[in-house]
């Protein structure tokens, strides 16, 4: 991330009570970098020391600087996504613990002392494993707020043409009567779980 913008770089604009501090070119662009890299648009404001409200007006007044935020926004939720599939497919790092001790590893080995313990200076690290994160609602709830149309709930009704027990005349009475029959024909064959439930 780019480094700190000294407040005097800021163009002040004075109102009838109050300043208005309208953000650099240099600054616009901090806070897009911050924002793709994950900073919420409030955090990356505060990163600049600057009101969030600064970018709010700026980007209501130059419709170049919103199309780039919403970039921002785009990169940031792909990368949001890429953790996702990561996490459910590579795993993220566990570290081990054996009766509520962390586990160590020593990769360059270690020479014990009097008392047993290793020497100082002796490099040790965690032992970790990969673990599948097969839930993670957070992050999943952000998703759908960010791709509504793949991460939407999927419950789909399919409206069969299926004869209602009201039937006005004799045909669909028939009707009705058909259906069953092949209904109750086809659970001799092949058990239906739903069936159970009904």
């Amino acid at each position: 991330m780019s480094e700190r913008i000294p407040p005097q770089q800021m163009v002040p604009v004075t109102g009838a009570h109050s300043v208005i501090i309208v953000p650099t070119t240099e600054q616009k662009n901090a806070y897009l970098e911050r924002i793709a890299h994950g900073r919420s648009l409030h955090g990356a404001a505060a990163d600049l020391d600057l009101p969030y409200m600064s970018f709010v007006r700026e980007r209501r007044a130059d419709d170049a600087f919103e199309n780039d935020v919403k970039l921002a926004l785009a990169v940031r939720g792909g990368a949001m996504l890429e953790i996702a599939l990561e996490q459910c497919t590579v795993g993220v790092d566990k570290v081990l613990t054996h009766q509520g001790h962390v586990s160590y590893e020593y990769p360059n080995g270690y020479e014990l002392d009097d008392e047993g313990n290793a020497k100082p200076g002796t490099v040790r690290k965690p032992v970790t494993v990969k673990e599948l994160v097969t839930t993670n609602s957070l992050l999943l709830a952000l998703l759908k707020a960010i791709y509504p149309e793949q991460f939407k709930d999927r419950s789909e009704v399919s409206v069969n043409t299926i004869p209602t027990a009201n039937a006005t005349n004799d045909a669909e009475a028939q009707a009705l009567l058909t259906y069953l029959e092949d209904r109750a024909l086809a659970r001799r064959k092949v058990r239906d779980p739903d069936e159970d439930l009904l």
